[in-house]
């Protein structure tokens, strides 16, 4: 065992299963999407811990003799890990979407095509597990193989079970669709051969749309992240021109000091600036599609 391991079960001892087991029921669901590999009571004790002894850690190490102030970077600093942890399980869900999403026009058609040659539905599913380019829609595909293989269960039995916890809408509503037609006895090959063209068709046009946001995005970064600073600074050499020359007495404008000139020009160049690219990093993160 190693010590990550070790540590987890240790966390897992502290709080107990039986607190954790009926709580937190929407974020479980979340967290089931994420494909985590740990169990989630295991992950929610390991934040809990890991964030109370976050706490006692800076309190400790906090270079300050004042205790209200320790207390409060403690604080502070313990809710800033919890709440990253608590978003970990978010993240990785809408990562996790945005690449099913994106992998779907291809395991589609390899599907169809697994089918097209005659394989059952189950072998093609488990031939899809194996294949590790479609990453994310393997796992899917592994977890519906060792439900039907392993388990035991019945093909349909495990596509439903397996939609509840996928977090991609589209993908949820094929393997439901894919339920109904295994179960009226359709053609499945044709199915995925539909169901393949249409999501290539969907994946194109996000595509031509991403390509019209990133054109505005683009325009707006020029204007706001290079034009802005950049006019920002001007007033700040204007401003601390008419303040050190005596302008601003003669015209009977108000005098700003060259501390708070300078102050201004570091907030704006150290904070102001980096928060606008960040801003719009996110941004684009946000409204970036996955490419196939």
């Amino acid at each position: 065992m190693n010590p990550l391991e070790w540590y987890i079960e240790k966390c897992g001892e502290l709080i107990g299963y039986n607190r954790l087991k009926d709580k937190f029921a929407s974020y479980k669901k979340i967290y089931e999407q994420a494909s985590i590999p740990l169990l989630f009571h295991e992950y929610v004790s390991a934040v809990i811990v890991t964030t109370a002894i976050a706490f006692v850690i800076v309190f400790v190490i906090l270079p300050t003799a004042d205790i209200f102030l320790k207390f409060l970077g403690a604080m502070l600093a313990s809710l800033l890990l919890l709440f990253l942890l608590y978003i970990y399980p978010m993240e990785r869900v809408d990562s996790r979407k945005k690449k099913i999403d994106a992998e779907l026009p291809l395991a589609l058609n390899y599907m169809a095509a697994l089918l097209g040659s005659g394989a059952p539905p189950i072998t093609a599913f488990s031939m899809l597990a194996d294949f590790e380019e479609y990453e994310e829609i393997s796992k899917e595909a592994r977890r519906i193989a060792r439900d039907c293989n392993v388990l035991g269960m019945d093909l349909p039995t495990a596509l439903e079970r397996e939609s509840e916890k996928c977090p991609s809408k589209q993908f949820r509503e094929i393997l439901k669709s894919l339920k109904s037609e295994i179960i009226s006895g359709g053609n499945i090959t044709r199915f995925f051969e539909e169901k393949a063209e249409d999501r290539m068709a969907h994946y194109e046009r996000q595509q031509e749309e991403y390509e019209r946001v990133s054109d505005t995005l683009g325009s707006i970064y020029l204007v706001v992240a290079l034009v802005a600073p950049l006019l920002f600074i001007t007033g700040i050499a204007i401003i601390d021109f008419i303040s050190s020359s005596g302008v601003g007495d003669l015209i009977g404008g108000a005098v700003v000091s060259p501390e708070i000139t300078f102050q201004l020009f570091v907030a704006g160049v150290f904070v102001g600036i980096p928060l606008i690219n960040i801003m719009f990093i996110i941004i684009v993160k946000m409204t970036q599609p996955e490419v196939i």
